[in-house]
């Protein structure tokens, strides 16, 4: 005899059950969002919920920890990026470095022996002819001597305006006299009987004119004239020129 019982136990047991997904739980999109755009407290909630009995909760726990993690990689990148290349496209304000002393160059003068003539600054600056040191120099006062253990000495020179426009500047400033012990001695304002000094150094040359006179110095005894050197602009232009004695 035949047990209708049996044909429905077996109906029964090929019936599966339903498989559990994280979609199924009623808060799955929310939880999603939140752990997209806050990975941190995504991460939070999917460890509470790992911790719930219900097998529902536990695959939306499983989902949200999976989600935080894998986002909260992206964002990091994403961050990195960004702040690198916010830190190496600001331009950095850099101050143009300035020459040192040591690394102006300054422009060799044209040398000559006294007696001869240096166009100094080209074909439209001076043309100078040193022509005499005349050592020692006199001042023809008994007041008016040099220093203890020094003479006058005297650099006699013709100045000659090569250029277009009138020139003007002073003796003393432009001439040096360079000693045998290579220091350069003291320039004197004091007058000499072998010729005027200008007048007190200063002259003035219209186009084509020259002027001839002296600038006097000191110079200690033992010490002989070594050479003459000559700048325009008072002495601090970079057109010079130079003679050397004899």
């Amino acid at each position: 005899m035949s047990n209708k019982g049996d044909g429905t136990m077996s109906e029964n047991s090929t019936v599966t059950e339903k498989k559990v997904k994280a979609k199924d739980h009623e808060s799955y999109g929310t939880f999603t969002v939140l752990a997209i755009i806050i990975p941190l407290v995504g991460f939070i909630l999917g460890i509470v919920y790992l911790t719930k009995d219900k097998k529902v909760d536990k695959k939306l726990g499983e989902h949200l920890v999976a989600l935080s993690v894998l986002f909260g990689a992206f964002w990091w990148v994403l961050l990195t990026m960004f702040v690198f290349k916010a830190t190496t496209t600001v331009p950095i304000a850099t101050t143009p470095s300035v020459p040192t002393t040591s690394e102006v160059t300054t422009p060799k003068p044209t040398t000559a022996h006294v007696g001869s003539a240096i166009n100094i600054g080209g074909g439209s600056g001076l043309q100078v002819t040193v022509q005499q040191i005349i050592d020692p120099a006199s001042s023809g006062n008994q007041y008016l001597s040099a220093d203890a253990g020094k003479r006058f000495v005297a650099v006699k020179l013709q100045i000659v305006n090569k250029g277009d426009a009138a020139y003007t500047d002073n003796a003393n400033n432009n001439v040096a006299l360079v000693g045998s012990d290579n220091q350069t001695a003291t320039v004197s304002f004091y007058p000499i009987t072998d010729c005027t000094s200008f007048s007190n150094g200063t002259y003035t040359l219209t186009a084509g004119a020259s002027a001839t006179g002296c600038v006097v110095f000191q110079l200690p005894n033992g010490v002989n004239s070594a050479k003459v050197q000559f700048k325009t602009n008072s002495g601090f232009s970079g057109s010079a020129g130079e003679w050397l004695n004899p």
